[in-house]
């Protein structure tokens, strides 16, 4: 499989972002979560006829899908036709029509939570380059020119493909809304599919746990391969391993602890209390105040600690979950925060990023060191879970601060280092919220995410049915 690596070492992940082949344990494309195949899917035939344009080229002239949540959309886009009621134009003695490339809207009804996700086919032989989702109000929710369905966890039930567009997107209100399928020529298939989020099958009252592992683990990082990973069962060191490495010793351990989980808890229950979502929980438990309960159904976990060779992975990185999961249709997944980079010599000639990796470059006699290592740390933790319950990287150089925005321009901005150049200390500006932000222009998609939504819907309550 080719994949494009796009390295963040900070506050967050190695993001792997980019078309590959799905692998074979994996849900393949062509396969609904409820085994339908994509064949036996209800079939919409576009109106437009085929080398026409204008009948259904805008949001409000979209044709209807009517009620069905999953649907085969079987169309045609022109490659140009000329436009009406234009006269031609000369160019050089020649005489040009005036032309139009073909666009196709399709509309249909999203409730608040509704997670919808499109795949263009590769059963035909026309080409799409750009599929959009347009909100209620018309402007685009998300666009994409390519798919990231591979770093869907297996269970997913999101349409997939690839080398093809893919989107997906959480509804944060209820409305409208319109997918444009545009930029190719010929005919096109596109598979459109809306699920609730997973968690709302699990049983009445059921409560997501997040499991903050300081203590040591054994992963199995198979599912870390697409981000770089040598699969196997690895042993990684606990958090306290690390603690001379920032100056601390191991009777600062409980309140280091502290510190992480209650940042990491702070920004999970703002993302479920200021959202959308009045049905939102979630528990945040660590190892210095439970027994291990990863294991247990509806337990995900972030393990702190390890280093990048006990991992065993193939270049070097911070934090890495093992999916990308819009729905958080698997709510049993692990993520790492690794912590040799964070706790390096700053000095040390070989050190990435001229040391500008590691907490130490960033501290002096001034630092209070257990609230910073325990910021950046919570941060971290709640940003890889971000990802585990289905978001992606929003822009890390405009100017809206964001939880899961990716790469910043220099990592003293992404550890919310202040103007004194210190970290821990009263000037340090701290990022402790999801939001709305664009997309990171670096990977596949375009528009505005809102990851407080697409959070606080994974993290629904149980309600012991399913909508399909």
């Amino acid at each position: 499989m080719t994949r494009q690596v796009l390295r963040r070492i900070g506050t967050s992940i190695a993001v792997v972002a980019a078309a590959a082949s799905i692998a074979p344990a994996t849900a393949a494309h062509g396969t609904s979560h409820d085994s339908t195949p994509v064949h036996s899917m209800p079939v919409h035939h576009e109106r437009e006829p085929v080398d026409a344009v204008g009948h259904n080229d805008t949001p409000a002239t979209a044709e209807r899908l009517g009620p069905r949540r999953h649907v085969r959309i079987l169309g045609s886009l022109s490659i140009t036709s000329p436009l009406r009621n234009s006269p031609p134009r000369k160019l050089g003695g020649l005489v040009l029509a005036h032309t139009a490339t073909d666009v196709d809207f399709f509309a249909l009804h999203l409730d608040a939570g509704d997670v919808v996700g499109a795949a263009v086919n590769g059963t035909v032989n026309g080409t799409v380059e750009r599929l959009a989702l347009h909100g209620p109000g018309g402007s685009v929710a998300v666009a994409s020119r390519g798919s990231h369905s591979n770093l869907y966890p297996a269970a997913s039930p999101l349409p997939r493909a690839s080398g093809r567009p893919v989107l997906h997107h959480v509804a944060s209100r209820p409305g409208r809304y319109t997918l444009a399928v545009a930029s190719g020529t010929g005919a096109y298939e596109v598979t459109l599919e809306v699920f609730r989020p997973g968690p709302e099958r699990d049983p009445r009252g059921t409560t997501q746990t997040l499991y903050l592992d300081l203590d040591g683990a054994q992963v199995d990082t198979t599912n870390f391969e697409p981000f770089g990973a040598i699969p196997g069962l690895r042993t990684l060191s606990p958090l306290v391993a690390f603690l001379p490495r920032w100056g601390l010793t191991p009777a600062d351990e409980p309140a280091l602890a502290r510190a992480i989980v209650s940042t990491a808890r702070v920004i999970l229950r703002d993302a479920v209390t200021r959202s959308a979502n009045s049905n939102a929980a979630i528990r945040v438990l660590s190892s210095v105040d439970t027994r291990d309960p990863y294991g247990a159904a509806d337990v995900s976990r972030i393990v702190i600690g390890g280093t990048v060779a006990e991992a065993v992975f193939r270049f070097p990185t911070v934090g890495v979950a093992e999916s990308i999961d819009p729905g958080n249709f698997d709510q049993e997944e692990t993520a790492l925060v690794l912590l040799d980079l964070l706790s390096a010599d700053p000095d040390d000639p070989n050190a990435p990023l001229g040391g500008r990796v590691s907490l130490n470059f960033y501290m002096t006699d001034a630092s209070d060191r257990i609230a910073f290592i325990g910021r950046v740390l919570g941060l971290t933790a709640a940003h890889e879970a971000g990802h585990l319950y289905g978001n992606f990287h929003t822009n890390g150089v405009n100017a809206v601060t964001s939880l899961m925005d990716g790469p910043a321009l220099d990592l003293a901005t992404t550890f919310g280092i202040g103007p004194d150049g210190v970290g821990g200390t009263a000037d340090d500006v701290v990022v402790t919220a999801f939001g709305r932000d664009e997309y990171d222009p670096n990977e596949a998609f375009s528009g505005v995410q809102d990851t407080r939504t697409v959070t606080a819907f994974a993290l629904g309550r149980g309600r012991g049915r399913a909508r399909r």
